[in-house]
């Protein structure tokens, strides 16, 4: 599992839906202070997920836990 890295703080781990998925809660802190939390499933996260999955909630794209079905921008409308 990846550590944190620049702008991103890697938290918790949970698993969510009774055991069915390992998550990692990662924050994103802004230039002006403010942060931005969400779940990125653990199986195959990369550091480019993690940017992509702050990307698409930024565009509007919510899911509960971002995962690696939702990279490469199939999330992008």
């Amino acid at each position: 599992m990846i550590k944190s890295f620049e702008n991103y703080t890697r938290g918790e781990s949970v698993t969510i839906g009774s055991g069915y998925l390992a998550a990692t809660r990662w924050t994103k802190r802004y230039d002006d202070g403010q942060t931005a939390s969400l779940f990125v499933a653990d199986s195959r996260v990369t550091r480019a997920i993690v940017r992509e999955a702050f990307e698409a909630m930024k565009a509007g794209y919510h899911v509960s836990v971002f995962k690696k079905t939702h990279s490469n921008l199939k999330w992008y409308k």
